[in-house]
């Protein structure tokens, strides 16, 4: 189920908008952890060093609109989803990242800043070369990649 949302989330953003059942547009309040409360506004735990801050993925998305970049996201961080652009990578190590481009190394590698993709759906595999190729993705030397992505979460800054 949660592999269709993140495949509706993909064919939406390259149409220009996504849907939404829960939550009236960016900005609405969002309860997600187990404890029902708030995340703080601080960094996350799972924000490893070196990352520009981590996004936490809400189980729902947003209506419309633009979104925003990475880096206006980051300066907005906090308690509320917002519905950021970029591009979503995932390393040869299968961490899973959002950023604004990439840069002209080999392998390929997200370009700052960039955010630690926290909760991302793992099954199916939306990042296996089988599945990559029919949603838009490009796999190159290990890394696989869609350009033109939106996600809607809560970022994190940096700890």
């Amino acid at each position: 189920m949660r592999f269709a949302a993140v495949l509706l989330l993909v064919v939406l953003a390259a149409c220009g908008g996504t849907v939404s059942e829960t939550f009236a547009g960016v900005g609405d309040e969002h309860v997600g952890h187990e404890s029902g409360a708030p995340l703080p506004s601080g960094g996350h735990p799972s924000t490893p060093p070196g990352a520009d801050g981590s996004i936490e993925l809400v189980n729902e998305f947003t209506a419309g609109g633009g979104g925003v970049s990475i880096q206006q996201a980051i300066a907005v961080s906090g308690m509320r989803p917002v519905l950021v652009n970029g591009v979503l990578l995932r390393d040869a190590g299968g961490t899973i990242w959002f950023c604004p481009g990439l840069t002209d190394t080999s392998p390929p590698d997200c370009a700052a800043p960039k955010l630690l993709v926290l909760d991302f759906p793992t099954e199916p595999d939306l990042f296996d070369p089988a599945v990559a190729e029919t949603v838009g993705a490009t796999t190159r030397d290990g890394i696989t990649w869609l350009e033109g992505h939106q996600l809607f979460g809560i970022v994190h800054p940096p700890r």
